[in-house]
């Protein structure tokens, strides 16, 4: 039976012994192994030929961060800290160097690089990477959520919808931001400025359907051929304001609203 490179580790009366695949199922036949201390990884983009840890002794690159995201939580909704933890533990447990103190930064990094596509932040803190599966696990109950379309179609409506184009930018928020401006005299509030080269409703609910119990307000739909220019400058404009929420995950949350959005739609058509 052929098996996919791995590496096995176990513990002995306290010293670390390093398997081979053969071993492992030998050894997992046996009393007397602290079943335990058994660790098996069965993604064969972090071995190597011999089977041993690809970045044994190399930094905690974004590139090799990346690379440990997707294998460790591809399908999977976590939080931001605990996800940059776990990783950094991963790869220093697996030889590798880790040279921060923190890698807040190097996060930062491949959500808005290496896996822009992949990555998206329904809430603050809450990311959901989709890289190579359709399904979804929660992070905090560490269940598979299965979509529910006729939840999606029914709850997911579009506000206001906006110009004609294969492309969209999108405007969405939680209502208890809204709520919590309101109550403290304001007129802008967390909100998420986004695009979608696809359909932005399933971007949307991908992103947010499962991760709150509180479904987001979908305000704002311009649909447009130049989708990814359209976000870009919108978010320039806004960063230029001051309203980008720099502290928040990923870069696509701004205090702003709605109306706002769209007056800078105008605006960016008429002046193009």
């Amino acid at each position: 039976m052929l098996l996919p490179p791995f590496r096995g580790l176990s513990k002995v009366d306290g010293i670390s012994i390093r398997l081979s695949w053969q071993q492992v199922v030998s050894t997992l036949r046996l009393n007397g192994i602290d079943w335990g201390f058994v660790m098996i990884e069965r993604d064969a983009s972090l071995c190597a030929d011999d089977g041993s840890y690809r970045y044994s002794r190399l930094e905690l690159t974004p590139n090799v961060f990346a690379n440990l995201l997707i294998a460790l939580y591809d399908g999977k909704q976590f939080n931001r800290q605990d996800a940059i933890s776990t990783i950094m533990k991963y790869h220093i447990d697996h030889g590798g160097v880790a040279g921060k103190s923190s890698y807040a930064s190097v996060f930062k990094k491949v959500t808005q690089g290496f896996l822009r596509e992949s990555l998206s932040n329904p809430g603050y803190g809450v990311w959901l990477l989709r890289h190579k599966t359709t399904s979804i696990e929660s992070y905090d109950e560490g269940k598979v959520v299965e979509e529910d379309s006729s939840r999606s179609t029914r709850s997911f409506e579009v506000e206001k919808t906006l110009g004609d184009g294969t492309g969209s930018v999108y405007v969405y928020y939680y209502d208890a931001y809204r709520q919590l401006a309101a109550l403290n005299g304001s007129d802008v509030w967390p909100c998420k400025v986004g695009m979608s080269n696809g359909n932005a409703i399933s971007r949307i609910i991908d992103q947010a359907g499962t991760a709150y119990p509180e479904i987001p307000r979908i305000a704002l739909l311009i649909n447009c051929d130049s989708a990814r220019d359209m976000e870009t400058a919108m978010h320039s404009i806004l960063k230029l304001r001051g309203r980008w929420m720099e502290d928040a995950p990923g870069s696509e949350w701004f205090l702003t609203n709605p109306n706002e959005v769209e007056s800078l739609f105008h605006a960016i058509c008429e002046n193009a």
